[in-house]
């Protein structure tokens, strides 16, 4: 099935893997963004991390429907 992942006979959900990448991402770029100073810019960081997070997860979707 194109949403399941077979790991030794154990199926993951596809969009598990990909939060887990998203996360990844968000986690690196969240980094180098408090480093360059952005987040005294930004109003409420918490606000700001869910949907920033949210626009990582649309993009790693879009890549992976790219490369079906």
């Amino acid at each position: 099935m194109a949403g399941e992942i077979s790991i030794y006979g154990v199926f993951f959900p596809l969009i598990q893997f990909q939060g887990i990448v998203a996360l990844v991402f968000f986690f690196l770029l969240r980094k180098a963004m408090v480093r360059v100073g952005l987040y005294q810019w930004v109003w409420h960081p918490a606000l700001f991390d869910i949907a920033f997070y949210g626009v990582l997860l649309f993009v790693v979707f879009k890549l992976t429907d790219l490369v079906k």
